[in-house]
This record gives C-alpha cells, structure tokens and sequence, in this order.
C-alpha cells in the first residue's frame, strides 16, 4: 500500500478528516466519557494518518504511547463517575483536587501526555509524526487539518481539566467523593509512572526503518507545540460559550458539534423516514391499484 500514492494518499485524507471530526465534536461534549471516547476516535484518526504520511513505524509508536494516558483518562473518568453516583455531566463537577487528589494528579498528567506536553508519553509518538507529514510532499490543506486537530486536542483536554479540577465545585452537598477505592488508585499510579517514563523507553527500540535528513526550520519543528498552546487559548473561549447560560441547540454550530454531526439525525430518524414514505408510495400507488 505504501507503494501507491493514491491508496497513500487516500489513507491520509481519510485519516485527516477523522482526527478533526472526532476533535470537533469532543469540544461540545458535557458527557466525560464522551470526551474521552471522541478523543480516542480523534487519535486513532491520527494513527491513520500517521500510515498514509508514509510512517507506520510512528503509527504503531503512537498507539503504544496512546494505551497509556488513554487507559488512565477512562480510569480516572470511572472513579469521578462512581464517587458523583452515576454523575457524567463535568458541569456538575469541579474542585476535584482537593476531594480526589491522587486520581486529579494522574488526570492532569494524562491529559498533558495527550495535548504532546514535552517529555511525556505522548511527546515521542504525536511530534514526529507531524514532523514527518511536514517532511514529505503531503497536499498543505491535509498538512493544517492536522494542525488544527491537534490544537483541538488541546482544546478540549484543557476544558476538560478546567471543568474537573480547576473550577468551582459544583457536585451537591451529599455526593460523597473519596479516593478509598485501593483497586482503582494503585493501577492509577503505575499507570501514571508509565506516561512518564514510557515515551524514552519505547523511543529507545522503536526506531524507524530509513533515517531521515531533519532540516526543518525550527518554526515547523515547534508546530506542534505551538499549536497545542493555541488550542488552550481557544479552550477557555469556548468554556466561556458553552457555560454563560445559554441553549448550545440555538447555536447551529454547537449544535452540529454537541450531535456529532447530526448523524442520529439522520440515520435513526430521516433515513428511516424517507424509507417508509418510500414504501409507503410503493405499496399504494404500484402495489395496490384496486
């Protein structure tokens, strides 16, 4: 496949588009799985793309990077859940930090890994990769989709910790959240050591098949970084827009991004729509005629 630019080409394309769909819509989400889940589709988006740039090597380094700070933000998610009482909804949290120290800690680091914050896990799989899409002769409008997907990445990791741990709490009085869960906090622990050191150790035998000449300017080789700064910019725009007050179904835009795109829309409801008025047609006007 990696022999034909078309199929190459194809892969990026599909790639690209996946990781900023799955980014966009992970910026409306209240649900804290949700956003998780949606940043999982976005990173997988990234893996694909990482295939058609020409770099399965770095594909395959980013899903292992991708296991760890991916698991401990599902895990963290879980026990947030389970300390509200079945509570999803991040408006309804906040001040995390101090009711859960260990599990806000392991969430930050997460999430940092995830936005590509230096030297952690997900420093060693994400830059290369958007080195190596800036190295080949990639179409430039797939090149800034890319961009603008990872600073999405960032966008919603930041509302996402703004919302848990940096706001007010906003949880009711007898929600009792607590860390006494031993089953969950060790596994969150080593987990979290494993964000840390994991980047330097996979990096060490992952190591691509050519070596490749680097002369990248230094402003390409801190796009990503740069972007990722952006994108926490933009993200406390958007905790602004999201939670003044105001109904996200009267603004189209959040509401494209809060319903995925519309897609329940229109294929639990229009489409079986047109089919029954289609079979409904079918069957008075051809069918019966008496």
């Amino acid at each position: 496949m990696l022999t034909n630019p078309r199929v190459q080409l194809v892969v990026f394309f599909l790639g690209t588009i996946t990781t900023l769909f799955s980014a966009i819509c992970a910026l409306a989400q209240n649900d804290i799985k949700k956003v998780v889940a949606f940043s999982t589709a976005s990173q997988l988006g990234l893996i694909v793309t990482a295939v058609g740039a020409g770099v399965p090597q770095l594909a395959f380094l980013h899903i292992c990077m991708h296991a760890f700070f991916k698991a401990i933000l599902f895990m963290c998610s879980g026990g947030y859940i389970h300390g509200l009482q079945n509570e999803q909804d991040v408006r309804k949290m906040g001040g995390f930090l101090n009711a859960a120290p260990i599990t806000s800690v392991c969430l930050f680091i997460g999430s940092a890994a995830l936005m590509g914050t230096p030297f952690l896990a997900g420093f060693f799989s994400k830059d290369p990769i958007i080195e190596a899409i800036n190295l080949g002769n990639t179409n430039s409008w797939a090149i800034g989709l890319v961009l603008v997907a990872t600073s999405f990445t960032a966008a919603y990791s930041f509302r996402l910790l703004y919302l848990s741990l940096g706001s007010s709490s906003r949880m009711l009085v007898l929600q009792p959240i607590n860390e006494d869960y031993k089953n969950l906090v060790g596994p969150l622990q080593r987990l979290c050591y494993g964000r840390i050191v994991a980047g330097v150790v996979f990096i060490s035998f992952l190591v691509p098949l050519q070596i490749s000449t680097l002369s990248l300017p230094s402003s390409l080789k801190l796009a990503a970084v740069l972007v990722t700064a952006i994108g926490s910019l933009v993200a406390w725009d958007i905790v602004k827009l999201l939670h003044q007050g105001e109904d996200t179904g009267d603004v189209a835009y959040l509401s494209f991004e809060a319903q995925v795109g519309f897609y329940s829309l229109i294929v639990h409801k229009l489409m079986p729509k047109a089919w029954f008025s289609l079979g409904e047609t079918y069957q008075m006007q051809v069918i019966d005629r008496g």
